[in-house]
């Protein structure tokens, strides 16, 4: 009888085990696994704005790898100046879904932490980086390319040199703090009849903005062309102290009297 008993238990304990063995589910993974679509984007170049630093950027889409087998992962879009080959890549967001965006701002900095200049166009690329664990190789979209413009978010200051504003001497230079893109503001003495320009240093080999570069825009009454090769600004006010105001991206120049 216990003889009978064992060999029951051992024959339960085998069909138990095949029975365990044929609920097992058996994948396949695909080798290699064949790079998923990053989906074009509606534009071919962007030009980015600091008024625009809160909307969102365009979103990026893409399909999910083949692995041969349903798999949760992340994905990372990737992005990096076009002919790099992603040697310098930053990861521009971080997601489980299909899809992803940022704002103009983070792209913005994004690009800016690339050593990309601002306020000119630069050609990137970007690519999706897909992982679903650490035994699995990570794969790569397809990239795309594009062009963008970022912002500038340091301004510097620029100054005037000239005998209107205390002398053609650079230790003289009268700076002009940046209130905004563009835009420059300083308190200073004007003498009647002197000239001046605007530099972007104080230095005669920085670039210079002077009557020309106004040209088309609306400039102070008691500021007119100085009539010179240098095309200095010619003051025509009374001598004293006035607020100037400097606008290159709109052409504007304004002088409020102040004590």
């Amino acid at each position: 009888m216990k003889n009978f008993i064992s060999t029951l238990s051992v024959l339960v304990g085998l069909s138990m085990l095949l029975s365990c063995e044929d609920d097992v589910v058996k994948v396949n993974l695909n080798d290699p696994v064949a790079p998923n679509e990053l989906h074009a984007l509606s534009a071919p170049g962007y030009v980015l704005a600091l008024d625009q630093a809160a909307n969102m950027f365009e979103e990026f889409t893409w399909d999910a790898p083949d692995y041969g087998f349903q798999a949760a992962g992340s994905y990372t879009v990737q992005l990096d100046k076009a002919g790099n080959n992603f040697a310098s890549a930053v990861d521009l967001l971080t997601t489980t879904g299909l899809s992803g965006a940022l704002s103009v701002g983070d792209l913005n900095k994004k690009l800016l932490d690339l050593g990309l200049s601002p306020d000119e166009q630069n050609d990137v690329a970007i690519r999706v980086r897909s992982l679903i664990n650490d035994n699995v190789a990570v794969v790569y979209s397809n990239l795309r390319e594009f062009a963008v413009t970022p912002y500038a978010t340091v301004f510097p200051p620029v100054y005037m040199i000239g005998d209107a504003t205390g002398g053609w001497d650079l230790a003289k230079a009268v700076k002009l703090r940046s209130i905004a893109p563009s835009k420059y503001q300083t308190t200073a003495e004007f003498t009647n009849g002197g000239k001046f320009r605007f530099f972007a240093s104080a230095s005669w080999d920085a670039p210079q903005f002077n009557w020309s570069t106004f040209a088309g825009g609306t400039v102070d009454t008691a500021l007119e062309d100085g009539q010179d090769s240098d095309g200095n600004f010619k003051f025509t006010g009374p001598t004293g102290w006035y607020t100037i105001t400097s606008d290159t991206k709109h052409k504007t120049i304004t002088l409020e009297a102040t004590e």
